[in-house]
């Protein structure tokens, strides 16, 4: 009778696999980290956090809001990943988190309706990219032209831009 020999680096990528921790779902940024997100959630890419870059967010898909905000003139177009969409894609455990900016600045976010307002992280502003002198990389913006019913004040709180960081937690 024939006798099959697995070979031994089969053996260690099997080994691997089955010991690979279940939050280790996302694939690593390869450009630069825009925006980290950490605490309760289900899927990273560097230890305890999920970095991503520009395109990885891209990649779990863009949307366009037209509205005005306190801060600009006029309506805008804007353009981002929406908020439920990334915490989706960390497998966040809540929708409550903490949102930090570059300069330290930080607001909680809580008990907000992401479902029924498509806030949005926005990486775009009328098509050009939001630089870190302009409210960039990450600003979060509510379509509050499509929803008057939106506490302003609350989400003008809520809109924190040169986001770096959101702590999520229950």
């Amino acid at each position: 009778m024939l006798q099959r020999t697995i070979p031994p680096a089969f053996l260690v990528l099997m080994a691997a696999l089955a010991t690979a921790p279940a939050n280790a779902a996302l694939e690593p940024p390869v450009g630069k980290v825009i925006l980290q997100v950490a605490g309760d959630i289900e899927h990273t890419n560097r230890g305890t956090i999920a970095e991503f870059d520009r395109s990885m967010l891209e990649r779990i898909g863009t949307r366009i809001v037209r509205t005005h905000t306190p801060w600009t003139r006029g309506v805008v177009e804007f353009e981002g990943v929406l908020v439920r969409d990334l915490l989706r894609a960390v497998g966040a455990s809540s929708a409550n988190f903490e949102a930090a900016s570059l300069n330290g600045y930080a607001v909680t976010v809580e008990d907000f309706d992401f479902g029924a307002y498509p806030a949005m992280l926005a990486m775009r502003m009328n098509g050009d990219i939001l630089a870190d002198r302009d409210k960039g990389p990450l600003w979060v913006v509510f379509p509050w032209d499509q929803h008057p019913e939106l506490d302003r004040q609350k989400t003008a709180n809520y809109s924190i831009w040169q986001l770096a960081r959101i702590t999520v937690f229950d």
